[in-house]
């Protein structure tokens, strides 16, 4: 935790009586949200690295972008025969926007 966290989280508790039990419950979630913090902080790392290294290859942020919106389609056409046993309403809706795309499904 920063020193300006603590010191924000210092003030929001001045003047609260906190039990022990309460006060072990506060350092428990603080120690989660730090842990949290840290695991956002490497996954953001960890997808600037993967952007860099994509577009060192030569592809541009929209066809990076392309690639997302297509592996979204997918899933959920996966999921929607998964649940229907057919590509059911959506997977017809996702279908459409791809064929006015000019994407092949």
């Amino acid at each position: 935790m920063s020193c300006r966290q603590s010191v924000s989280t210092t003030r929001c508790f001045r003047g609260h009586y906190l039990s022990p039990n309460e006060q072990d419950n506060v350092r428990k979630v603080l120690v989660e949200a730090e842990t949290a913090s840290g695991e956002a902080r490497r996954n953001q790392s960890a997808v600037t690295r993967e952007v860099d290294r994509v577009l060192t290859t030569g592809k541009t942020l929209t066809d990076l972008h392309d690639a997302q919106i297509q592996e979204l389609n997918d899933r959920i056409l996966e999921q929607g025969v998964e649940q229907s046993g057919e590509g059911g309403p959506l997977a017809e809706v996702v279908e459409e926007e791809d064929e006015a795309q000019g994407r092949t499904p």
